[in-house]
């Protein structure tokens, strides 16, 4: 995989992640949730532009990330989704996805060759990790709901 195919699938993920958060806004019937969503949501679409504008060309070093790494090719494994899903298991997925594209980054930013894009991947790293921990807690404040309720 070059890194063209490399930027193409982060971007293609981010748009993914994007309809994903839309989805669940869409299926939530908790006002919190909702805007959670609609934020993740917004949040991914901008990731989804800032790679997009990326010259592939000015990524020095990362073909040397794709020959054989696990973690390139498991960020472009999707499972299957049920037809209609449930708001916990569209944010049980969502989480994993935040977990793996945060390790992507991680991994983007430690075969970038200079420090603005080593910068811009590790920045990126650590929103996937916010919106990670943000949906946990979401899942968590459901569950809770759904216990007291």
């Amino acid at each position: 995989m070059d890194v063209r195919s490399i930027m193409s699938l982060a971007v293609e993920k981010e748009q993914a992640a994007y309809e994903l958060y839309a989805s669940a806004a869409k299926l939530s019937s908790d006002a919190a949730a909702k805007e959670l969503l609609t934020d993740l949501a917004a949040q991914e679409l901008r990731h989804r532009e800032l790679l997009s504008g990326l010259d592939p060309h000015d990524l020095h070093g990362i073909e040397a990330l794709s020959d054989g790494e696990p973690c390139v090719i498991a960020f472009g494994l999707d499972e299957a989704m049920a037809p209609r899903p449930r708001v916990m298991d569209l944010l049980a997925y969502a989480a994993r996805r935040e977990r793996e594209a945060r390790d992507f980054y991680d991994r983007m930013a430690a075969a970038a060759t200079d420090d603005e894009h080593r910068g811009m991947f590790t920045k990126l790293a650590r929103m996937e990790e916010g919106h990670r921990t943000r949906v946990e807690c979401l899942r968590q404040s459901l569950i809770g709901g759904a216990d007291q309720g």
